[in-house]
């Protein structure tokens, strides 16, 4: 079996999501919806994230297929909620 890990970043500019590729680290990353920039001391922190999980999960399919140990696969999303102290004013 192979594995590969996949993500995508949601831009809160147009609320559109698209892939990361995460084969190679671009230089600069662009929504390609509405052109809006990521900053770029933020690209490695992505990378490092991505390429993160990616490495565990391959260790989990490896400490299973090596060892027997359960299979696991870390998938990783944000969600915005609203919590009831967000609406609560700081003194």
């Amino acid at each position: 079996m192979s594995l590969i890990t996949t993500a995508t970043l949601t831009c809160f500019q147009c609320s559109n999501a698209f892939p990361v590729n995460a084969n190679k680290t671009p230089e600069h990353i662009t929504c390609p919806f509405c052109q809006v920039a990521m900053a770029d001391d933020m690209i490695k922190e992505v990378y490092d994230a991505l390429l993160t999980v990616a490495d565990l999960n391959y260790h989990f399919l490896k400490y299973q297929s090596d060892r027997g140990e359960s299979l696991f696969q870390l998938n990783v999303r944000s969600q915005e909620v609203k919590l009831t102290s967000d609406n609560t004013l700081s003194e």
